[in-house]
């Protein structure tokens, strides 16, 4: 992550959010907004962008600080940046964030799918503590699948 320079949402320019947004539409069945992921800053959550040597996105989070736990809301990587271990960065950054602000732990919910995302968190000391049924959508809209709960306790 070194040779990415990582910066919040609100350092981004008019080309750098649509490249964010554009990896968000790609990566997603239900994206965030423009609106939505522009709420994240004025809702005071922890955002990050990283930028690549054309200063363009190729990644980014979104993590929610609450009372004492946080919670991971979107971490996204971009196509062609995936398995370089940028994921592992940013999770990393937020969750040193995270216990700086003295929060207990981390929550997320992931795809029950999404094995390389499970086998991340997992690497990084996540558990589960609890799934949700059909809480995804799919491509197929009679079709939903579920999310696991996981949590990283800090204390």
């Amino acid at each position: 992550m070194t040779a990415l320079n990582s910066v919040p949402f609100d350092r981004l320019n008019d080309a750098q959010w649509l490249s964010l947004v554009t990896i968000e539409a790609q990566h997603h069945v239900v994206p965030w907004s423009k609106a939505q992921l522009h709420a994240s800053i004025a809702a005071g959550y922890t955002t990050q962008a990283l930028l690549d040597k054309t200063q363009q996105v190729v990644a980014y989070s979104i993590f929610m600080p609450n009372v004492d736990d946080w919670e991971l809301l979107n971490i996204t990587v971009s196509q062609a940046m995936q398995g370089r271990g940028l994921a592992r960065g940013l999770l990393t950054q937020g969750l040193d964030q995270a216990r700086s602000a003295g929060a207990d732990g981390v929550f997320l919910e992931v795809r029950d799918s999404n094995a390389a995302a499970l086998g991340l968190y997992t690497a990084l000391g996540f558990a589960q503590v609890g799934m949700r049924k059909g809480y995804y959508r799919t491509a197929n809209p009679l079709v939903q699948e579920n999310a696991i709960v996981m949590r990283l306790a800090f204390k």
